[in-house]
Formats: C-alpha cells, sequence, structure tokens
C-alpha cells in the first residue's frame, strides 16, 4: 500500500512551494521544495501520447550508461525541460514504505560534512509518490521514480517556523538521484558569517560516488559560484572514457542545501 500520514490530502508530487502558507498549513498541505518541480510544469506532449518503456531493454538496470541517464533525465526535468506523469500505480521494484526508508540512506550521504537535515526524522515523511520522467529530447526515454516529501512545523522559539525536505529515489535500483532541505526564518536571525563550504562540496561528492559505485566512470568537482554570503553552487562532472558526460549542481549553505537540483 502507498504509504501516506493520516488524513494527508493527496496532492500532485511535483509542485513548487508556497513559503508564505507554511505557517498555517505545510504539514496539511505536505508542500514541496522548489528544487525539482519550481521549474517543472506538466505539459500535454505528443510524446507521451505514445506507450513507453518503464523499463531499460538495452542497458543493465545498474550499468554507468542506466545510471547516468536517469541522473539526465532527472537534471532535464530540474532546469524545466523534459515532462514527467504522476502514477496511480506502485513501483516495479520498491514499495511506498521501502522508499520513505530511504530517508537514513539520505542523511548518510551528509556524512563529514557541516550539512544536516537538522531537526527531520524519517517520521516527518509526509508523501510518497510513484512518478514517470521523460527526458526532453531524442528517443523517448524514461525513468521511473519515486518522489518523497516531508517536513514539520517548528516552535517559533527557534527562530525558524519551517524545515521541508524532497528526495528523488530510482525505483530500479533504489539510489537517491536527487534531494532538497530548506529551513525558512521566522525572525531575523543573527547575520550569516562566510563560509567556505569547498571541503564539504568535496565530502559530498565522495559519498555520492561511493552510493553510485559507478565502474567506469568518474564524478569530480568543477567551477563554483555564490549564490548568497553563506550558499555556494558547486557543479559536479561525470567523466566516461569519452569525456565529461554530465553536470549537475550541489548547493550548500546554512539554510539549505541541493544535490543535482538546483532552482533560484
Amino acid at each position: 500500500m502507498r504509504q501516506r500520514r493520516k488524513n494527508a490530502p493527496r496532492r500532485p508530487a511535483l509542485r513548487p512551494i508556497a513559503v508564505g502558507a507554511l505557517l498555517l498549513g505545510a504539514v496539511v498541505l505536505g508542500l514541496l521544495l522548489p528544487g525539482l518541480s519550481a521549474a517543472v510544469q506538466e505539459r500535454s506532449t505528443d510524446r507521451l501520447s505514445r506507450t513507453v518503456d518503464l523499463g531499460q531493454a538495452s542497458l543493465s538496470l545498474t550499468s554507468d550508461e542506466a545510471k547516468l541517464e536517469k541522473l539526465s533525465i532527472l537534471g532535464e526535468i530540474a532546469a524545466g525541460s523534459g515532462n514527467y506523469v504522476e502514477l496511480e500505480t506502485e513501483g516495479r521494484f520498491m514499495t511506498a514504505a521501502d522508499v520513505a526508508a530511504k530517508f537514513d540512506a539520505l542523511a548518510a550521504l551528509l556524512n563529514g560534512t557541516d550539512l544536516s537535515l537538522h531537526g527531520l526524522e524519517r517520521s516527518d515523511v509526509l508523501d510518497v509518490e510513484p512518478v514517470l520522467l521523460v527526458a526532453a529530447s531524442g528517443p523517448v526515454s524514461t525513468s521511473l521514480v519515486w518522489v518523497v516529501n516531508g517536513g514539520k512545523v517548528l516552535d517559533a522559539d527557534s527562530g525558524y517556523h519551517y524545515e521541508g525536505l524532497q528526495y528523488v529515489v530510482d525505483d530500479a535500483t533504489g539510489l537517491i538521484l536527487g534531494a532538497e532541505f530548506r529551513r525558512y526564518r521566522s525572525e531575523e536571525l543573527t547575520a550569516y558569517q562566510e563560509k567556505d563550504w569547498s571541503r564539504d562540496a568535496q565530502r559530498l561528492v565522495e559519498n555520492l560516488a561511493a552510493s553510485y559505485a559507478f565502474s567506469d566512470t568518474v564524478m569530480g568537482l568543477g567551477g563554483s559560484s555564490a549564490i548568497d554570503v553563506n550558499t555556494d553552487l558547486y557543479y559536479v562532472n561525470y567523466t566516461t572514457g569519452s569525456g565529461r558526460v554530465l553536470g549537475l549542481p550541489l548547493v550548500l549553505g546554512e539554510d539549505r542545501w541541493a544535490i543535482n537540483l538546483y532552482s533560484d
């Protein structure tokens, strides 16, 4: 059975967060973070009228090529291209309970960094939905994933009013393809102190590489830029014998972080 918090209404898996409504209704509505969903609008397209293959017929499900294809499709969707279809069925390989339990694997990706989930726990998972992602260009290429949303309202005395999390799990392999966490301030706290996140970015890349377990693909940090005084944007390059084949973002900051997802 699909896991859903009691009395939580059903909602679309990919929708932008409404920050102004967080205090009054965040837990009830299960609002999403903007990293994956802000740029995404479900669109009608001729390609989606065709039958799509949920599997990777020509590739091993755990091959480098299959993993890179899944990451690439997610990157396209996060950048505002591609399409998605919300599914009413369960996954082919995982259940909603399996996917919710990936919360612990996500937390483990942060080991050795100054990033954290702060007060969020697995019990704060609000909704788990299977979604079919469809590539933007070329032959019809798809990825069956689960979109998990979590969050909770915080005590006003903490200076924050909400913490929210979204992560995306590949149904075939159980890999965490992307994630975003944010805390929203309820009042002006002590000003941020500038921080160099490069060490944390390198450790996060190492943890991701161990998780993805590529055979012949090398992951390495590329360029970076400042989003604000305490948040930096890095790019991770995926390189094979053919050269660089993919680049995906990492966002690192005091009140937000994101893996393979970024939106303004």
